[in-house]
């Protein structure tokens, strides 16, 4: 098909990215991966760990809180308290090391500086104490207390410039402040309320400028929540009464609307500790978790009390995964994603390759992490109310099921001894059916919830379930008993198609959810999106169909010199940043518009569509690109192409591994 490329060479890198994730596995037979350093969350977790410690102080002096507790069933101990002060500090010493030159912060390391994420850690350098505010002597800089200064000093970690803040200042006035965080986020209020609560507990926002969340309404039945218009989005509802609960106490209410909001009090307190997972951390999220932490810890009084269960076992998650060098990621893990994935990825089958017994014993064990007990969810989820069916982006206790990782893992299940795995199978496909919305398309975690992105159908997700629909649909065929569920596994893939081609848009692309480019106007990744809607549609729809057509033409028009994708080159305008103005020089980024990520998803994409001469001429240069990447050993330095929630940027060191051996086990299936 390639002239010029060589199938045994494809082949070759193959089992070298094989053999790679094949390393990467633990111990237990799955996939954990590492998420990228996260200054957003770096920063909300010293700001918790902060306000927590500060009003310990300030209501048990001589910190006598741990003799104190009568909370007897969890009672935070000393070690833990001590804990706290050390993360703090930890925390403090990797935000500063980690200030990019305009004086902002990005949400990783990798990632052009945001307002959102530079007021956040604006808030928590002042609340962390480090710094004493009483000898600010202007609005551009803040001095250091004597003894911060000499304990700095004496653990080495003084050396950067003591206008650090002071450049972060500049930084925030010049992208317009608060402003353009409200602007940004609009009607959603699931990260606007709380980025701006933590700036007011910070004394950098008066507080009648943060938006009170109706944290009331979170005491109606979880059937209404649909319509009581709560602001958030379904995953946000610790921080919706956190919030809302901490913006109440601290600033003055209209009668009526203060004695609806003291009658919910208590009602909405219990609701979220019932919502909290054993791990203590709410989705596995370190964002949303000290969010709530840091709220409730400020205004805990006779009604609650810092020894609270939300509290300190908040607290406990955040001291577990701090990292060893003081960072936070956004979350946990993404075990179950990157092992469904990996699965996938992995199971070519090849009989005279070295690593077949390997890759066998792999995903076996792989196969019985996804079937374990927990991890596909058995029971109605007391977070969003979900079914019993799906599965979540990770087998620990916060997860919460929801439709791209559910999909995954059906994809997984259906590549080794699908017949095994039927019942397992029949019940997910349940869940996603029942998640479907009227227009057709999967939204992420509840049908119709609400108006809010997360909420919605999304392009991406509804690709993914239709291509783990189409693997199970000749499976099923094979079974008896299951006339009635394909039926209306047919009707759901008709209900997807006519959502996806509703969603194309004119240049004939697709935007996803999840995914996005921080250096394309928005934060879009119509790459990614347009790759994976196009991955459904070569097995689900006529190759010759104009939709199919027209993503095909928008991805080769967006191919870049070098035979990669990533960010167009012609449209390459480092001024027009998602959530920022960023001026850097375009020099430091020309080098790197191109990504493994996004070339790996459009190549595996392509790959069905190769008979036409234009495309199979862009492949090839996109194979060049991809082998010569791998070949030289520098495919494994991952880009933040990742979209958490709140549209917060990550990145994961396996998405290379496992993007890039999906495209090439496509190609190698291609040219048998």
């Amino acid at each position: 098909m390639f002239s010029g490329i060589a199938i045994s060479r494809i082949q070759n890198a193959y089992e070298k990215l094989s053999s790679e994730l094949l390393a990467q596995q633990n111990a237990d037979g799955y996939w954990t991966g590492r998420l990228s350093d996260s200054a957003l969350a770096a920063a909300v977790a010293v700001s918790a760990l902060s306000v927590f410690r500060n009003a310990v102080r300030i209501n048990f002096p001589g910190n006598d809180f741990i003799q104190q507790q009568t909370n007897t069933k969890n009672p935070l101990t000393e070690n833990e308290f001590n804990q706290i002060e050390s993360a703090v500090r930890q925390g403090v010493m990797y935000l500063v090391e980690h200030q990019n030159p305009d004086g902002g912060w990005g949400d990783t390391d990798k990632s052009v500086s945001n307002p959102s994420t530079t007021l956040l850690v604006k808030s928590a350098l002042l609340l962390s104490d480090v710094y004493d505010s009483a000898e600010q002597s202007t609005g551009h800089g803040i001095a250091w207390n004597a003894a911060a200064k000499t304990a700095w000093h004496n653990t080495q970690v003084i050396g950067w410039s003591m206008d650090l803040l002071g450049k972060a200042d500049c930084y925030l006035r010049d992208q317009g402040g608060i402003e353009f965080i409200k602007r940004t986020y609009g009607s959603d209020r699931s990260f606007a309320a709380p980025i701006l609560t933590n700036a007011a507990l910070a004394g950098l926002v008066p507080w009648r400028e943060v938006p009170q969340l109706p944290f009331e309404r979170a005491a109606l039945p979880m059937s209404l929540y649909r319509f009581a218009n709560l602001h958030v989005v379904s995953y946000a509802l610790p921080a919706l009464v956190a919030v809302g609960l901490v913006r109440f106490r601290r600033y003055k209410s209209n009668p009526l609307s203060a004695l609806l909001r003291n009658a919910a009090v208590g009602k909405t307190l219990r609701l979220i500790e019932a919502m909290q997972p054993a791990s203590g951390g709410y989705l596995e999220a370190v964002p949303l978790t000290a969010f709530t932490v840091m709220c409730l810890a400020d205004c805990a009084g006779k009604e609650w009390t810092l020894e609270h269960p939300v509290i300190i076992n908040g607290l406990r998650f955040l001291l577990n995964t701090v990292r060893e060098n003081g960072a936070w990621a956004i979350d946990t893990n993404l075990a179950t994603w990157l092992t469904s994935q990996s699965i996938s990825a992995l199971t070519l089958k090849e009989p005279d390759s070295v690593l077949s017994d390997t890759v066998n014993s792999g995903t076996a064990s792989a196969l019985r992490f996804l079937l374990a007990e927990g991890n596909q969810h058995t029971k109605r989820h007391p977070f969003t109310g979900a079914a019993p069916g799906g599965w979540g982006w990770t087998h620990l206790s916060g997860a919460v099921p929801d439709a791209d990782d559910t999909a995954a893992a059906l994809s997984a299940l259906s590549a080794i001894n699908a017949e095994k795995h039927i019942e397992a199978a029949a019940a997910g496909i349940r869940w996603l059916l029942q998640l479907r919305n009227r227009n057709g398309g999967i939204p992420t975690f509840c049908r119709g919830w609400g108006v809010l992105p997360f909420d919605q159908s999304s392009t991406d997700i509804t690709a993914n379930t239709l291509r783990a629909f189409q693997k199970w649909l000749p499976l099923l065929q094979k079974q008896t008993g299951y006339a009635a569920l394909i039926r209306k596994m047919k009707a759901a893939q008709n209900s997807m198609l006519s959502f996806l081609y509703k969603k194309q848009r004119l240049d004939g692309s697709w935007l996803p959810l999840w995914f996005g480019n921080q250096f394309e106007s928005n934060g879009e990744n119509a790459v990614y999106g347009t790759a994976k809607v196009l991955a459904a549609l070569a097995e689900t729809a006529p190759l010759k169909h104009s939709a199919v057509q027209k993503g095909i033409a928008f991805l080769l028009q967006r191919q870049n010199q070098d035979g990669g994708w990533g960010t167009y080159r012609e449209n390459f305008s480092p001024q027009r940043q998602f959530r920022s103005q960023v001026r850097r020089p375009a020099a430091a980024y020309q080098s790197n518009l191109s990504t493994i990520e996004e070339t790996a998803v459009v190549i595996e994409a392509l790959a069905a569509f190769a008979e036409s001469p234009e495309t199979a001429a862009a492949l090839q240069k996109g194979l060049e690109y991809l082998l010569d990447k791998i070949e030289k050993d520098k495919h494994t330095q991952p880009a933040p192409i990742g979209l958490y929630f709140s549209t917060l940027w990550y990145y994961e060191k396996l998405y290379p591994l496992i993007f890039s051996a999906a495209a090439l086990k496509r190609i190698v299936k291609t040219n048998r």
